[in-house]
C-alpha cells in the first residue's frame, strides 16, 4: 500500500465554456467583428450559448443600435448585458447547463416558438462534408430547429476548423442558412465548398 498525488490532467471537459471560448480565439474575433454589421436597428434577434456568439454580443453591446430586442439561451450574455443598461436584453428562461454556458429544456423550445425573429446568430460544432450543420448536444439541436423555423434569416457563425467535420446530430442543411461568416482561414477551402453549389453568401 501507499499514496501518491493524482497526476494532473492534460486535458479538459471539451464543452467547457472557458475552455472553448480560449480555442481559436482570433478567429472568434475576427468573425464577431464581421457579424455585427448584420445586425440592424429596429429588429429582434436570437443569439445562441457558443463561445463564438458570446464574443459577437461582447462587441454588439458597444453598438449604439436603436430598438434592438436580443433573445439569447446564454447566461453569459445575460451578464455581460448588465454592464449595458441601455440594451434590451430577453432570456428564454430554462434549465441552465452550466458545462454548455445554456439555458435549456422544454421552456426554452415552447418560448421560442411564440417568438418572431427577424435575424439569427448561431454556431456550431462542425459543418459535415454533405454541408449539415451538426452537433453534439441533443438540447442544443431541439433549440436550434426551432430557431431555423422562427428566424427570418439565419446566420451561422463557424471558424474555418469547423468546416468539413461532424458531430453526431445532424441540425439542417447549410442552404438553410441565409450567409456563413467565417475568418480568412477558410480560403483554402473555398475550393471544395464551391463544388456543392448549395452554399449560402459566405462572408470571410
Amino acid at each position: 500500500g501507499g499514496v501518491r498525488a493524482a497526476e494532473e490532467r492534460t486535458t479538459h471537459f471539451e464543452t467547457l465554456f472557458n475552455t472553448r471560448l480560449d480555442q481559436n480565439y482570433d478567429r472568434k474575433m475576427e468573425i464577431a467583428l464581421k457579424a455585427v454589421g448584420f445586425v440592424r436597428d429596429h429588429s429582434t434577434i436570437f443569439i445562441d450559448s457558443s463561445s463564438t456568439c458570446y464574443i459577437f454580443a461582447r462587441e454588439l453591446f458597444k453598438k449604439r443600435f436603436v430598438n434592438l430586442s436580443i433573445i439569447t439561451t446564454s447566461p453569459s450574455i445575460q451578464g455581460e448585458a448588465m454592464r449595458y443598461p441601455d440594451s434590451t436584453l430577453i432570456s428564454t428562461g430554462g434549465l441552465l447547463r452550466q458545462h454548455f454556458n445554456m439555458l435549456a429544456g422544454k421552456w426554452v423550445v415552447d418560448f421560442l416558438e411564440r417568438v418572431n425573429i427577424d435575424a439569427a446568430f448561431i454556431s456550431a460544432a462542425g459543418i459535415s462534408p454533405s454541408l449539415k450543420i451538426t452537433t453534439s448536444n441533443s438540447e442544443l439541436g431541439e433549440i436550434l430547429r426551432v430557431v431555423f423555423r422562427r428566424a427570418q434569416e439565419v446566420n451561422l457563425l463557424a471558424d474555418s476548423s469547423k468546416f468539413f467535420k461532424s458531430a453526431m446530430l445532424d441540425i439542417a442543411h447549410v442552404r438553410d442558412c441565409r450567409r456563413i461568416i467565417s475568418d480568412r482561414g477558410v480560403q483554402r477551402k473555398i475550393d471544395k465548398l464551391g463544388q456543392s453549389g448549395e452554399m449560402p453568401e459566405l462572408v470571410y
